[in-house]
């Protein structure tokens, strides 16, 4: 599980990496972004989440990765996204039929 310093870290070096998106945020933002990433990314250790960023960051893209990316690459699916979100789709349909709504 990401903790909210290991978050911070991982928004730090994107602002050190992609510097030009970050020009404008608010402190307010940046630890909003920070949340969502320690959120969605909290069911790998950081350890894996820096394997994924690494991954991604070596293949020189202009801007920073989503979750959903960073999680692609620890997962090996690098640039299938498709499959991880039929995944998200099939559990979701999984927890309507079960009475919960989403």
């Amino acid at each position: 599980m990401i903790t909210r310093e290991q978050a911070f870290k991982i928004i730090g070096l994107f602002q050190t990496a992609y510097k030009e998106s970050y020009r404008d945020s608010t402190p307010e933002e940046i630890e909003q972004k920070a949340a969502i990433y320690r959120d969605i990314l909290q069911d790998y250790t950081f350890e894996q989440v820096q394997m994924g960023i690494r991954a991604y960051m070596s293949e020189n893209h202009q801007y920073e990765p989503k979750p959903g990316q960073i999680i692609a690459r620890i997962r090996g699916n690098i640039g299938n996204l498709d499959e991880l979100a039929a995944e998200a789709n099939h559990g979701n349909m999984g927890r309507k039929s079960a009475g919960q709504q989403c």
